[in-house]
């Protein structure tokens, strides 16, 4: 940030009528300050829909009070612990405030819904919070567990930002629900029946609601299982269509000077990314002499003949500089030396030179070289492509006797981490699964209960993939996370659901009456989270940072597809294998 800032110093210095910058220091400074702006924005517009649905919610001041100060003492908790912890931002960081008040709202609609329903049902304050951390404080506990755990599984990944993302996420969830169930239940004990219900206040739209979504689970068995059906192979359709081919442009701004600039380099000097190669001397041989360069040119003149390839900087640059000077300046006269003889010639002119210098190309004891060049933003599959094309052509054409040649810089670097962004993932969701898979095992004590708890939640991942083939979304670092996030949250709302199942079963009642009961008292905060979850994420629309934008859709419309297999396809699988 010091070195950009004295640089535009520099530059207001000098009546320039335009200018373009590029570079990592550059690039950063601005993505940082775009962060910055963005965290802002969605921590504001983030803390109004959660005022608006608490107030649509609990309609008294004192439960949209106590609900609010949960959450953002919440959030200020875990921004206190990042700092002490030394964590530092990165360029995900703009989802921390959405993640920290949405997981916040969701705990708290969940306990205070639970505790105002005991208190209409005559209980008294005691009572009804005892029952409330009893029942909600159990199921809410697994919820952020398996909401962490779907973070933590991002420690798979190599790619150090996405690690941090999962730890930081994970260690935001439980501060939230510490909070939440320490200083809602509190203050909620606190607080009189008639400061939190409204007299006149009846849920006869939820009631309906949930009540015809239960008996569409009756009447339309079979349409449901085969919209299911269709809806899951129309998703594995489009995962198969997933690409790597990931592009630096895609990345950027929508809009402002560091994009604009970003495409001034790409249309005007041969593209932003590097194409490194390593120049290795074998034998006896070194850099500076004839064998050595000669095969080294004919590399170059590959790289100049192939499409997308520009900004070659070569060890041969000052050889063909001197043949030039010698051809009159005539472009036509740059090129390698055609015998030896003329070589040597040249590297006498080239020793009295002062001005020319290699040290940046060639090491000190003239065993190495690098030829450096650029290539336009295509996409990582296409240049990868390139790469390999021109590796097989190396190992047809170049004396590997004389030099080895080895693709190298951080392009390469590029390239794998798509590589490692598609193991790492379903490495990661594959343990985090085991672990989940346990976790209600240990919950349910039933394995076929486990069997049903774990189909709702596969069907949204696979969406999720589905949509990122038929949206060209292109399988890169950020959008990682996506999986992470949907499958941590979305089994959420099946733990709440199977859990006043299994209370309601213990209870006595029948498996249908169960259910009756669950889509009646569970049913409506489920519905309640999941549009907090879907506009939440859906904010991230308003970001300036397209991978952001991308993420943000695709956690929203596959939230609410967890939400609608939880309330239409759990039913029938619970009929069909719990009797």
């Amino acid at each position: 940030e010091e070195l950009i800032n004295k640089m535009y110093g520099l530059l207001a210095a000098y009546d320039f009528k335009d200018y373009h910058l590029l570079g990592r220091a550059y690039f950063s400074k601005e993505l940082v300050e775009m962060q910055i702006k963005e965290i802002v924005l969605s921590s504001v517009i983030s803390i109004f829909l959660v005022f608006l649905v608490m107030l649509f919610l609990f309609k008294k001041p004192v439960g949209v009070f106590i609900g609010l100060s949960s959450i953002g003492m919440g959030l200020f908790i875990f921004l206190g612990m990042m700092s002490l912890l030394g964590r530092e931002l990165n360029i995900m960081s703009a989802l921390y405030p959405i993640l920290m008040l949405i997981v916040g709202t969701s705990d708290v609609i969940h306990i205070m819904s639970k505790y105002i329903d005991e208190l209409k049902k005559g209980q008294t304050r005691d009572d009804a919070i005892i029952l409330t951390i009893k029942e909600i404080g159990l199921a809410t506990l697994l919820t952020s567990v398996t909401t962490a755990i779907g973070f933590v599984s991002l420690l798979s990944s190599r790619i150090y930002p996405i690690r941090d993302f999962g730890i930081n996420a994970a260690m935001g969830v439980i501060v939230a629900y510490v909070v939440v169930v320490i200083f809602t239940t509190a203050c909620l004990s606190l607080c009189k029946k008639e400061q939190l219900i409204r007299e006149d206040h009846k849920d006869t739209f939820w009631n309906k609601w949930m009540m015809w979504t239960y008996h569409s689970t009756i009447t339309h068995k079979r349409r449901i299982l085969f919209i299911s059906f269709i809806i899951t192979v129309l998703s594995l359709v489009g995962m198969s269509m997933i690409t790597t081919n990931y592009r630096i442009e895609g990345n950027l701004p929508k809009s402002g000077k560091v994009t604009d600039d970003f495409k001034y380099f790409e249309s005007e000097y041969g593209g932003f990314r590097p194409l490194e190669f390593a120049i290795l001397a074998q034998g006896q041989n070194k850099v500076n002499t004839y064998a050595v360069q000669k095969e080294i040119d004919k590399l170059e003149n590959k790289l100049r003949a192939t499409e997308y390839i520009g900004s070659i900087v070569s060890p041969t640059m000052i050889q063909k500089s001197i043949e030039r000077m010698n051809g009159r300046n005539q472009l036509s006269a740059y090129r390698f030396p055609e015998t030896e003889r003329q070589f040597v010639k040249n590297q006498k002119i080239a020793d009295k030179l002062s001005g020319f210098s290699n040290n940046i190309l060639v090491n000190k004891d003239n065993t190495k070289a690098r030829l450096s060049s650029k290539v336009q933003d295509i996409g990582a599959d296409r240049i990868t492509e390139i790469g390999l094309k021109i590796d097989t052509w190396v190992n047809q054409n170049i004396n590997t006797d004389i030099i080895k040649v080895k693709r190298t810089g951080t392009g390469i670097i590029v390239d794998k981490n798509s590589q490692y962004v598609r193991e790492s993932l379903i490495y990661g969701l594959g343990i985090a699964l085991i672990i989940i898979s346990f976790l209600m095992g240990f919950l349910f004590k039933s394995v076929r209960m486990l069997f049903i708890s774990l189909v709702p939640n596969l069907i949204p991942l696979i969406f999720a993939a589905g949509l990122m083939g038929f949206l060209q979304v292109e399988m890169e670092a950020g959008i990682a996370i996506v999986f992470a996030i949907v499958f941590g949250i979305a089994v959420d709302d099946t733990i709440h659901f199977l859990s006043k199942y299994n209370l309601a079963m213990r209870s006595g009642k029948t498996s249908e009456q169960a259910l009756e009961v669950t889509f009646r008292e569970t049913g409506k905060a489920i519905c309640l989270t999941s549009i907090i979850l879907f506009f939440g994420f859906m904010i991230m629309l308003f970001s300036n940072n397209p991978p952001s934008v991308n993420i943000g859709l695709l956690i929203s419309i596959t939230l609410l597809s967890a939400v609608t297999c939880d309330l239409f396809l759990l039913p029938i699988l619970l009929r069909r294998f719990m009797k």
